[in-house]
């Protein structure tokens, strides 16, 4: 049961603003009934199409801020927001950024039309900003600042991100723009979700005490039968609530050692040194539970490879004897003979039938986008699921057939947190441990392929003194990218130097790529004729057999 407001309650502002919102919105302002101190309810005030419903203690006397607050924010919503939207399609974390994002354009309009309002907002919303802090609640009230406050000063690049994404349509075209208010909203709730901010929709609450449960805004598919209740229908949404994972399901690694690497930033034209740290993980002897629906997964087998098929004849030079001239040597031996030295006769080519070897890294995007369903018609398997198994089948056939194989895998957290699993090693026993151990990895993070590149490229480069040529393999399904980089070509272009510096030391790349979107970014990392695109995932075994055998020829 509601009680009505009665005149001497607030000061003559807050009046004229109340019965504004009465005259436009057609609402009956009311005060909320007693409640418990848990009850949600009591905290803040809850506007619907029929009822503005403030607590108690906002109308306190040494709360009036807040209050005078509250109502123009109120009235705001009343005059310029759109009522009931549809949540269709939005996570939760989405509604909250896109309500936070309307409820500063209401008060920037508010504060066109009412100047004198900006301090009502200003006094009430500047009582706890901790720059040091970043979480998802912390940040909405910063940004919150940021933007209704021109004098406000805050660093975090998601702020200053907010601030021009809403000032540049402000001035484009005006606060009204409501569409265009929505699509910033979804690009920076999209950047929160690329910065890992953590979001538990059971836990969180409008930061502005002042502001309502925006439970005006949208149309709540399970919408509670009273005002009250529409904020609890939007924490309790069964289809978002993250599961917790089971210890005894995770993966179970160490960090074995730390290296630093350059990267390069296109921009300025130069080579940060020790910019990124890789960090080289091991499994421990505990073994992860394994999905056993790839191993019972049909796919096309990869037969034993030919040795004709992975190299060519060699031609040796400077033979004593042979089937064709060695034009070098026998130009030398001319010239030798003309200026009366006894030249060196060894002029001829002959045939090399000796089997070139070669060293094979397969690098395996271990983001977590690899753990998308494969396709309708396959559930239960993921892209990494056919990775993981692809991986298996080659190195168990390039082994067999007297090549090096090792198979790694990196994800990354932002530049300090690039990890690096060795998960079978040049020279090391393909057993049925590390079998299980590749089939058990998880997917996580984001995709900094430069840096995991250049520790692929220390690791292999061992290996020039072993074997006859050197072959990296990457398996990725999109396109670099990092919670701490923004520039989509940043991390593209750091990919690019990288394969280069690979090239300087002989070491052949080569690109296997799951995504068709991301083919012109593949072509600029490894260059024409350099990539493949797998249109069809259960290929990628044949695939890379293939691409292994042309290899081989070409460069032996």
């Amino acid at each position: 049961m509601t009680h009505s407001l009665t005149i001497p309650t607030l000061s003559l502002k807050g009046l004229a603003l109340a019965f504004k919102a009465l005259h436009c919105g057609m609402v009956q302002l009311d005060l909320l009934q007693e409640c418990t101190q848990s009850d949600a309810s009591a905290e803040r005030m809850i506007l619907s199409q029929s009822h503005c419903l403030l607590p108690r203690h906002l109308i306190d006397s040494e709360s009036s801020d807040f209050a005078l607050a509250s109502i123009a924010h109120a009235t705001g919503h009343l005059l310029f927001s759109p009522v009931a939207r549809p949540i269709k399609g939005l996570k939760p974390m989405g509604i909250a950024v896109v309500s936070a994002i309307e409820d500063a354009r209401t008060e920037c309009l508010l504060v066109e039309t009412l100047p004198g309002v900006r301090e009502w907002f200003r006094r009430a919303m500047q009582a706890n900003t901790d720059q040091s802090d970043v979480n998802f609640t912390s940040l909405i009230h910063r940004m919150s600042r940021a933007i209704l406050d021109p004098n406000y000063e805050d660093e975090h690049f998601w702020i200053l991100k907010a601030r021009r994404l809403f000032n540049e349509i402000r001035q484009k075209y005006g606060l009204k723009y409501y569409r265009g208010f929505r699509e910033i909203a979804s690009i920076l709730a999209n950047d929160l979700g690329q910065m890992r901010v953590q979001f538990n929709p059971q836990q969180y609450v409008v930061p502005e005490k002042y502001r309502d449960d925006h439970s005006y805004l949208w149309d709540y598919a399970q919408e509670a039968q009273s005002t009250q209740a529409a904020y609890v229908a939007l924490t309790n949404l069964s289809d978002i609530a993250q599961k917790p994972h089971n210890p005894k399901e995770q993966e179970v690694t160490t960090i074995s050692v730390s290296y630093q690497y350059p990267e390069w930033d296109y921009k300025r034209q130069i080579v940060k040194a020790d910019w990124c740290v890789v960090r080289e993980r091991s499994h421990n002897v505990a073994i992860p539970k394994i999905n056993q629906t790839v191993i019972n997964t049909p796919i096309t087998r990869i037969n034993r490879f030919q040795s004709y098929e992975l190299s060519r004849n060699k031609m040796l030079r400077s033979q004593s004897e042979g089937e064709q001239i060695d034009l070098n040597a026998a130009i030398g031996f001319l010239v030798q003979r003309r200026m009366g030295i006894s030249g060196d006769s060894r002029y001829f080519l002959r045939p090399d039938r000796r089997r070139r070897i070669g060293s094979i890294l397969l690098l395996l995007d271990l983001s977590i986008s690899t753990n998308d369903i494969l396709s309708k018609e396959r559930q239960s398997l993921t892209i990494l699921d056919m990775e993981k198994q692809a991986a298996v089948l080659f190195a168990s056939s390039a082994l067999s057939n007297g090549d090096r194989v090792a198979i790694h895998g990196f994800s990354s957290n932002s530049r300090n947190e690039i990890d690096y699993v060795r998960l079978l090693d040049f020279g090391q026993a393909f057993d049925n441990e590390t079998k299980d151990h590749i089939l058990a990895l998880r997917a996580q993070h984001s995709t900094r392929l430069g840096a995991a590149m250049r520790h692929a490229s220390y690791l292999i480069n061992k290996e020039i003194s072993t074997t006859d040529y050197q072959i990296i393999f990457v398996i990725s399904d999109g396109e670099p990218s990092d919670i701490d980089v923004f520039d989509p070509l940043y991390l593209i272009e750091d990919a690019v130097d990288s394969v280069l510096a690979a090239g300087r030391k002989k070491i052949n790349c080569f690109g296997f790529i799951l995504d068709k979107s991301s083919e012109e970014i593949s072509r600029k990392i490894f260059g024409q004729n350099h990539y493949q695109i797998i249109d069809r995932i259960e290929t990628l075994p044949r695939q890379l057999q293939l691409c292994c055998q042309n290899v081989g020829r070409r460069l032996s």
